[in-house]
């Protein structure tokens, strides 16, 4: 019985000692802020366009974070940027660690832009190097922002959408077209404006007052009437309208190049506009349709 008596006795010592799990919880404890990266439907390999958040260069995202209350007006930004590791599965790592305010009205923001080794960043802006930005290739990324407090419990979600337009193409060949062994070797959009600068804390973009051609080479998988199209592809303005080309192509020995041809399209930020150019003897025609990003409209043309 004595035993039994020292037993209960022990249970009871323990059971007082013991705290629930809430009880270890410390109101006043700091919380760490984290978040996590995802893109809308496509992103870009190194600076051109990408399809998921693996083929970006993950060193070239960066961040920027503000603070207010929940309504999210007056926000006060720092246009620092913050020094920020994002990994393949879309975690950001800050250094140092962040950490929300303790006063639950007042509101962590933050904001995203990709990528920033394509310009120089001054106040508010980020103004492209005109180098980068003309190629075409450089697939500019803004996300907007997202906000916590200390009694946010799950991690923010930071989504990045495409600022430009994207066209990439096929070649086709008509029934007329005889020959098997042709390639198209360039193709020149005309009179394009390009990206000046993005406003980071809106996302606007600015763009060039004159015009640029932006030329697109092909090596690979460029055979007229080959079962798979090239990979390259080109950015531009989402606003651009009345789009012309040039087309070269390589047939043996022959070079032709067909001058001003029209690319009926309409481009909408974010869409991934495919280009089918259909080869006639002595034309080409070009249809449109919509491949990864988000659905758009189709355009058409004919090279003659």
């Amino acid at each position: 019985m004595k035993k039994f008596i020292l037993s209960i006795l022990a249970i009871a010592a323990m059971t007082s000692c013991t705290k629930t799990s809430e009880d270890d919880v410390d109101p006043n404890a700091p919380v760490e802020i984290k978040l996590n990266a995802g893109i809308e439907t496509s992103v870009s390999i190194g600076r051109s366009a990408v399809n998921n958040l693996d083929e970006a260069t993950l060193g070239d995202f960066v961040f920027f974070k503000g603070d207010g209350d929940q309504t999210g007006t007056n926000l006060t930004w720092s246009y620092t940027p913050l020094t920020s590791t994002v990994s393949a599965d879309g975690t950001i790592t800050f250094n140092p660690v962040l950490y929300y305010n303790q006063d639950p009205t007042k509101y962590t923001y933050f904001i995203g832009m990709y990528p920033k080794s394509a310009g120089t960043i001054t106040d508010n802006k980020l103004e492209f190097t005109p180098t980068e930005v003309e190629k075409g290739q450089t697939d500019i990324m803004y996300a907007q922002k997202i906000s916590g407090n200390k009694n946010t419990t799950t991690n923010l979600k930071i989504q990045f959408t495409h600022a430009l337009s994207q066209l990439k193409f096929k070649f086709t060949k008509g029934s007329s077209f005889e020959s098997t062994s042709a390639t198209v070797t360039s193709i020149t959009i005309k009179g394009t404006n390009i990206p000046t600068e993005i406003d980071l804390s809106t996302g606007a973009m600015t763009y060039s007052l004159d015009t640029k051609n932006i030329k697109l080479e092909f090596t690979t998988n460029n055979t007229i009437g080959g079962s798979t199209a090239p990979k390259n592809v080109i950015m531009i303005n989402p606003s651009s309208s009345n789009i012309k080309a040039d087309i070269t192509i390589q047939n043996g020995e022959k070079v032709l190049t067909f001058t001003d041809i029209d690319i009926t399209v309409t481009p909408q930020a974010g869409e991934s506009h495919e280009i089918e150019l259909t080869f006639e003897q002595q034309a080409v025609s070009g249809q449109a349709s919509i491949t990864e990003w988000t659905d758009g409209t189709g355009g058409t043309g004919t090279v003659k």
